[in-house]
Formats: C-alpha cells, structure tokens, sequence
C-alpha cells in the first residue's frame, strides 16, 4: 500500500480525535488493496477500511474505472453522502495528520461547539481559501469554466480550501442535484466530466451550493488567510510569536517543513495538519511524531 507510511502517522495521532466520532475513521483504498489496509488498522477498532466502490459503485462502470486515482477520490468526497448517515462528513487525504486536540478539536469547527458532529442542522465553522493565487485562477477558475459556474465564482473573493474539510452530507446532495440539472446530464456523465482535472469536488461543493442560494444554509466562514501558513517575511513573523499560522475555529492549517510541523502539533490551535508531502516525508512527519508521543499517548489515555 503505497501511502502506508502516511497511514501509520493518521492513526498515531488522531484516536482522541476520531474515536469519538460516528464511524470513527474509514480508510478508503482501492478493491486490490484492501486486505493490506485491514492488516494495518489490526489493533484500532476505530478504524475500519473500505473500498472506493462501496462510496462510489459508478467506479466499476469501465470507462469511470479509467480515471486516475487522484480523480478517483475525488469522486468518492462528493458522492459518498450517498452511504453516509451522520449529518457530517470530514474527509482527511494521506497527508493529513491530527494535533494535540486543545482547541477543541472537531466541536470547534461547529457553531454552538456542539462535540456531536452529528447534531442535525448546525452550521459548520468553515476557513476559506483566498482566490487571488494559483488555487483560484487556476484550480477553481478551471472548475467553474467546466461546470458552467463562471458567473458565481466572479461573485466570490474566497471559497472552501484543501483537504481536510467537514463537509454537510444534505449539502454535497444539494449540490449535486443542482449541478445535474444546471447541465443537463446524468449521474455517469457528471462524473466522467471531471476527467483529468476539470473540476474538484470542493470546487462543485462549493460553487453547487453557492449557485443554489444555499450555501449560508450549511456554512459559517472564516476569513483567516491562506491556509498555507502564509509565505510572506510578515505573516511568517507573526506566525512564529503566536505559535501558530492558524486562528482557533480553522479546521486546519497547511505546513511545508519540519519545524513548522512540530510547532503546529504542540500548539494544537486547529485540530488538523495538512503536510505538504513534496516537502515533507512520511517518515520525517513520523519521527517528529514520536518526539511527542508521550503527550498524545496522555491524551489518548484521558479520553478512554
């Protein structure tokens, strides 16, 4: 299994976050891959692992079948309200990792700080991604063009960031169902529409919603800045006096070195990590994690 590594780091760090949670966590791998990822979640009753088809059936239907991998889960963020029966859903990729949960955790990301993120109707705490560089000119940009969306993207300076996200299960239905009949097509040609790139699930979450007049209805924002952590000398400045590039109420934040990382685990503002794997390896973001496992192990130990 190619992103065992990363694995390991998700569940070494986030049974206080997750074990709570409905479902607890489902690692999502391809058919040919699942008896590996059950070995590796032998010794975490908290986490469970699944195939990509059980989220999306469409994936047997050849030509979807075809689709990369990174298209693939893509499809599984966006669809899988479908088999999903918490009002919730938080979607974490490979990369992500969990912090020291003194910010409250997932609750935080929630109106009311409700610690049920099933609570029926609470709207989420969401931080959104500035559109003035490469993710909204390009990434987003690219997304509106191909779902026909131009006009709602011009109206918004912001919109829904990186993975990890806790997304409304009613909302991804809501945003399908418009984005099925604002283009004329079914379930199959939706999907493949998305082939190689021309749109990404937060991009229809977000632009579907928006276009359908109901995005306040599942959705608080929080303008907070790039979630990268910021590159700039000043906001770089800022981030090392407070301990943190992110403001409490974030669901995460974005690191790209080492240092970043630990610092981020040990100040545990937002409850995830995003590590940007081009820069930092599975095993380097694991050696930082065993630096702090006593503390999480007490966290883990108070939470039984």
């Amino acid at each position: 299994m190619s992103e065992s590594n990363w694995l390991s780091n998700i569940l070494s760090t986030c049974e206080s976050t997750l074990s709570r949670t409905r479902g607890g966590l489902l690692v999502v791998v391809p058919d040919s891959e699942l008896s590996v990822a059950r070995d590796l979640l032998v010794g975490y009753p908290w986490a469970v692992a699944v195939s990509e088809t059980y989220f999306v059936p469409e994936l047997n239907v050849l030509r979807i079948s075809l689709l990369s991998g990174w298209f693939k889960q893509q499809l599984i963020k966006l669809f899988a309200y479908r088999r999903v029966e918490s009002e919730y859903v938080l979607f974490m990729d490979a990369d992500n990792i969990c912090t020291l949960p003194s910010g409250g955790g997932i609750a935080g990301m929630l109106e009311m700080g409700d610690s049920d993120i099933t609570a029926r109707k609470r709207r989420l705490h969401t931080c959104m991604e500035p559109l003035d560089g490469w993710y909204g000119s390009v990434q987003y940009q690219r997304s509106a063009e191909t779902l026909k969306l131009e006009a709602t993207l011009e109206k918004s300076d912001a919109a829904v960031g990186w993975t990890p996200q806790l997304l409304s299960t009613e909302g991804c239905e809501v945003a399908v169902e418009f984005l099925l009949g604002h283009l004329g097509m079914d379930l199959e040609e939706f999907m493949f529409l998305g082939q190689n790139g021309q749109w990404t699930e937060y991009a229809a979450y977000f632009l579907g919603l928006r276009a359908a007049g109901r995005w306040d209805e599942f959705h608080t924002e929080i303008h907070a800045g790039p979630i990268d952590g910021g590159k700039s000398s000043m906001s770089s400045a800022l981030a090392m006096l407070r301990g943190t590039s992110q403001k409490r109420g974030c669901g995460h934040v974005r690191v790209n070195d080492v240092d970043a990382l630990k610092r981020e685990l040990q100040v545990g503002q937002v409850p995830f990590i995003m590590c940007d794997d081009h820069k930092i390896t599975a095993e380097a973001a694991a050696k930082v994690i065993e630096e702090l496992s006593p503390s999480y192990s007490t966290v883990s130990n108070q939470t039984k």
